[in-house]
């Protein structure tokens, strides 16, 4: 079926169908696109008997041209169409009938307006890119090299600069590309944003114009790596393939010469793939082209391991490798494993015949050890061909396998100090089902908070620190090593390596914090769509902090961060509870950390609210007063507060709030921590500060606080005392018993302030189903001793009980053949490889939740199917679904749900706020390696909060041949 228009023209007057009251008329163009060079002919069809002018404007945002014309009835106009009007124009015609006192009918003036849109496709402004490989196929590790040759539309060279990238091809076929074709980002046809022609309308009877939407953008970004201490097999050759990257060549801006060319040589890594190189080409006169071109990385002998991404201590499985023939005869080759932190169950080596272009797996039983990394080598030699590899999803340089203990997150660990002579004894169960085989206690001894400070650094930079870059966490992370740089720098302590590694940490974290910044200057959780106010106030703290110490921060991300945090403050009369006024004076020392004046709010809040507030809010307020440079009789009131509301015990000091204050993240140790800050920093003279730092080092739980935003608080605070006290100079001997038998004996001396001792004692050393006594020694002399003890154990997994802290979590898994909607699907704990497992969460929350993680380990042998990729099957992604309320079973989009994210290692769900209720998490999973494999608990728990927490059972889930 077809339908074709047209009109019909003539010198006398048609009386077009409009309705007056819409102020339109049609524009017909006489073709759907035009090139430059040729006219365009638009029909105008004037409703209006007479002839009068009409207002014609040219524009694409701007006017590209305009000029008064006559229109008469139904009349044809022309409109020669140049380059410049690619890749659209949109044409308005706005005809003016003038007052007419003659016209009995309709004396009163009158106006129509017409738009049309000429389409002119930019091929003059596309670019030829061609990419010429020296060769078509390389082996790993060979030079690869390309030619790139622009030229425009007619074949002439052209100088441009291009970027070029060099990708595997299985990574980009994962997702579609982020951005368009170049020339379609650089000439999409644009919108009409003009109001040419409104105010007439308005005027004439005050009709209102509709703009349409603007467009939208897409924008791409990057991302960094860390590299692990190398840990090679003893012995180990260099022709093993180990190199493995997803790019292999990144250059933004390459310039051709003259004549439009240019070359480059890529150095390949290791990979067995193809290479797709891209290239995108710009002028400066904006004309843009781009192209790609593939080549293959491959050996006449190829072995390809298949391996976890990750073991857990104790699985049993069978490693493999493909090993490929490209050649056209059949080879006799010897194929073998070497491996470190995995025992082989049988022949290293074994013989196989490899038919001509084909392939042959070969597997080995394998138990793994417990030990943090695994390294495995995988050697084909036959016939003169050979190839070594190491694992292709292997960390660092070494391209190691990590190795997980089983546990379920209930670490023993506690921590203590000794300000004398003396002794303490800390005992020690251990836990019912250990395996004395595996795990130790690691004791650590420390002269001086620098050193315990210096520590906590190191824990919680460490790259297996579980960490999330999201505001709140790089928010914190950049709060604590700013303090720690701040204070190094204030006692002019001498760590090379120590400030070598915060001079490149601390910068690189305001990037990524500043990048994360909101359209209003707000900051929220991860993945959140809307700002939260105390991770927005926290995340300009942490850049001031950077600012003051010299990194570079733009200012306007700055200025926005506090145009957003003044929006937050509320009038002290609308002010009705202790959180309300607690986030009020965090947002004023905030500000006032910034430079802003806040006298006159901090006078409101202290005269209206000053007994609803909690201590460390005081504590907060006080010190806003004294950054903006008016301390006075409120900032000692406030610390009079203080001073009357500190709780002694057997432990030292601290302060607690009337009612815990959730909803800004508080707690008894970020709120002492707080206390202590303003103290050193007011009153350092002060009789509670060395009880309060004795109470908050205890308060540790082995190297760190309970969580990152705990410790961020804590080392602030401490780095401020450690720099009023001058705490650095150690001068005792020390000595550790265990069992009544010395473990780690020495001394410590003010020539070495920030120095350590460490000891290790295996499980299997301690006694079982008795007590254990660590008896902590420290003679005379100056100076504190503090010391963390720390026990890393395994558990069986039918000793491992789930745990209901304010979260219930229950793990199942189904075969994923089983269609819950029609039949009853029972519980499954092996599976073939191949299959697939539908695994359900349920998670109850007995009460209002914020900043809710929920993690679920998976089978190592095993992936988690992302159904953001491309490689996935339709309707195995993630869900999450209320199992209470008018939700129906399935139901995406639920708002109380921010992000799934599919890890090498674990699935995980995040959610800001979580009401009480019910819930269901689904997810897909495709067993891939035979083997037993011991899953870990499935957890829930507040993220700032981790006393909040729930865990389910341990399993041992089998993947069959």
């Amino acid at each position: 079926m077809s339908s074709v228009s047209f009109w019909s023209v003539d010198e006398s007057f048609a009386g077009w169908r409009t309705d007056p009251n819409q102020r339109t008329m049609d524009l017909k163009p006489d073709k759907t696109e035009y090139h430059a060079g040729e006219t365009a002919r638009i029909l105008v069809q004037s409703p209006f008997a007479q002839p009068v002018n009409a207002w014609l404007v040219i524009e694409r945002g701007n006017i590209i041209d305009q000029q008064v014309v006559t229109v008469n009835g139904s009349q044809i106009l022309e409109i020669p169409i140049t380059a410049d009007y690619a890749p659209n124009v949109h044409v308005t015609v706005a005809a003016v009938k003038p007052v007419n006192r003659d016209d009995p009918d309709f004396p009163y003036a009158d106006i129509r307006v017409g738009f049309v849109e000429l389409v002119v496709p930019p091929d003059q402004f596309d670019l030829n890119v061609t990419i010429t490989p020296g060769a078509l196929e390389y082996a790993p590790g060979d030079t690869a090299t390309f030619d790139v040759v622009v030229t425009d539309q007619a074949g002439n060279p052209v100088q441009s600069e291009v970027s070029l990238a060099l990708v595997d091809l299985a990574v980009l076929l994962l997702k579609e590309d982020n951005a368009p074709h170049i020339l379609d980002a650089f000439y999409a046809p644009q919108p009409m944003r003009s109001t040419m022609g409104s105010g007439l309308l308005v005027t004439g009877e005050g009709m209102a114009i509709e703009e349409p939407l603007p467009g939208g953008g897409l924008g791409g970004g990057g991302g960094g790596e860390a590299a692990l201490d190398s840990m090679r097999l003893e012995g180990e050759d260099d022709n093993v393939r180990r190199d493995f990257k997803d790019t292999a060549y990144w250059e933004a801006k390459v310039i051709t010469d003259k004549n439009g060319r240019v070359s480059v040589e890529v150095p390949l890594p290791d990979n067995v793939t193809t290479w797709r190189m891209h290239s995108k080409a710009a002028t400066t006169d904006t004309r843009v082209g781009q192209n790609s071109a593939d080549i293959l990385a491959r050996l006449p002998l190829i072995i390809r391991p298949v391996t976890p991404r990750f073991f857990t201590v104790g699985d049993t499985l069978s490693l493999g490798a493909n090993v490929n023939n490209n050649t056209d005869a059949a080879v006799e080759a010897t194929v073998s494993l070497e491996a470190s932190g995995v025992t082989i169950n049988g022949d290293v080596e074994q013989v196989i015949n490899i038919p001509a272009n084909s392939r042959v797996l070969v597997t080995w039983p394998v138990s793994v050890d417990d030990v943090p990394w695994a390294d495995l080598t995988f050697r084909v030699e036959g016939d003169g061909l050979s190839d070594a590899s190491k694992p292709t999803m292997g960390v660092g340089d070494d391209a190691l396998l990590p190795v997980y203990r089983y546990d379920g997150r209930d670490f023993v660990a506690t921590a203590g100090e000794l300000d004398g002579a003396g002794r303490r004894v800390e005992a020690l169960v251990l836990p019912q089902g250990v395996d004395t085989r595996q795990g130790e206690v690691l004791v650590r001894l420390q002269p001086s908070l620098a050193a315990a400070i210096i520590e906590s650094f190191d824990i919680i930079n460490d790259p297996g620190y579980p960490f999330m870059e999201c505001a709140g966490s790089l928010s914190d992370r950049l709060l604590h090593n700013t303090s720690v740089e701040k204070a190094l720098r204030d006692l002019a302590v001498e760590n090379e390596s120590l400030s070598t590694q915060l001079a490149a940490l601390n910068p690189s974290d305001a990037t990524k914090l500043a990048n994360l910044q909101m359209g209003k200057g707000g900051w929220g959780w991860c993945f959140s769509n809307e700002a939260d106010p105390w991770i927005s106030a926290q995340s300009l703290l942490a850049l001031i902090r950077a600012d003051n110490l010299g990194y570079d921060v733009d200012p306007a991300v700055i200025e926005r961060g506090i145009g957003y945090l003044e929006d937050q403050l509320q009038a002290v009369n609308l002010i009705g509870d202790a959180s309300e006024a607690n986030r009020q004076a965090f947002f004023l020392y905030v500000l006032a950390e910034a430079g802003a004046d806040v006298k006159e709010d901090a006078d409101e809040l202290v005269s209206e609210h000053r007994a609803l507030m909690d201590p460390y809010a005081k504590a907060l307020l006080a010190l806003a007063y004294e950054s903006a440079g008016s301390p006075g009789e409120n900032q000692t009131a406030l610390l009079n507060d203080l001073n009357d509301e500190v709780i002694m015990s057997a432990t030292g000091a601290h302060w607690e709030d009337a009612e815990q204050d959730f909803l800004n993240l508080s707690s008894n140790i970020r709120g002492t921590a707080m206390v202590i800050d303003a103290l050193s920093l007011l009153q350092p003279d002060s009789p509670q500060l060395p009880p309060a730092v004795r109470w908050l080092m205890v308060a540790r739980e082995a190297e760190t606080w309970s969580t990152l935003h705990t410790t961020a608080w804590a080392v602030t605070g401490l780095s401020d005392w450690m720099v009023a006290s001058g705490e650095l100079e150690p001068d005792y001997a020390y000595d550790l018993l265990v069992n009544l038998q010395s473990r780690v004996a020495g001394s410590f001396t003010s020539a070495e302030p920030t120095a350590s001792e460490t000891g290790e004692i295996p499980v299997g050393e301690l006694l079982t189903g008795d007590t254990n006594f660590f008896d902590f020694q420290r003679g005379e002399g100056s100076g504190r001793l503090y010391y963390t003890l720390r026990l890393n154990s395994a558990i069986a997994v039918d000793q491992l009980d789930p745990i209901n802290r304010g979260f219930t979590v229950e793990r199942r898994y189904f075969d994923a053949a089983c269609d819950p909607e029609v039949q009853t699907c029972e519980p499954i704990d092996s599976i073939a490889a191949g299959q697939r497992v539908r695994v359900e969460l349920t998670v109850v929350v007995s009460n209002d939740r914020v900043f809710v993680v929920v993690e679920d380990p998976i089978p190592a042998g095993t992936d988690a199917i992302d159904p953001n990729l491309l490689t996935s099957e339709t309707g195995r992604g993630g869900s999450i679904v209320p199992q209470e309320g008018d939700f129906a079973h399935g139901y995406w989009g639920w708002w109380y749900f921010d992000h799934i994210q599919y890890r090498d290692e674990k699935v995980v769900f995040l959610s800001q706020f979580l009401p009480a209720g019910t819930y269901q998490y689904s997810y897909y999973l495709q067993p891939n390696i035979p083997g037993t494999y011991q899953v870990m608990p499935a957890t829930a728990r507040e993220d700032y909060f981790p006393e909040v927490f729930g865990r389910s059972e341990g399993a041992i889930f089998t993947i069959t041949e």
